[in-house]
């Protein structure tokens, strides 16, 4: 199963939270974006579990507190195609008529 790791520096000392949101496409040419996560202040990683291998992604990571949101800082990703291979087949028989 494929999956993303983002990290970032936390540059603020008022978050009270970062939220996480992704597109398809590229930093210059990105689709819509959709939330995919909302962490904690302080925190600087997220794993995204739900991405499609093959598939080149733009995340968007913003500081937010009561005064408002950041400016995003954004990162690139392509997801590498699957590269599992998969099981042989067994059992295999030959008989001759």
């Amino acid at each position: 199963m494929a999956s993303v790791l983002l990290t970032w520096n936390d540059n603020s000392n008022n978050e009270t939270a970062f939220y996480v949101r992704r597109a398809t496409g590229t930093i210059a040419t990105p689709g819509t974006f959709i939330s995919v996560g909302s962490l904690s202040a302080n925190v600087t990683s997220f794993i995204d579990p739900s991405v499609t291998p093959g598939t080149n992604y733009v995340y968007s990571i913003t500081a937010v507190n009561g005064a408002g949101e950041s400016a995003p800082a954004y990162a690139e990703v392509t997801v590498p195609p699957s590269s599992t291979v998969p099981n042989p087949p067994t059992g295999a028989t030959a008989v001759a008529q």
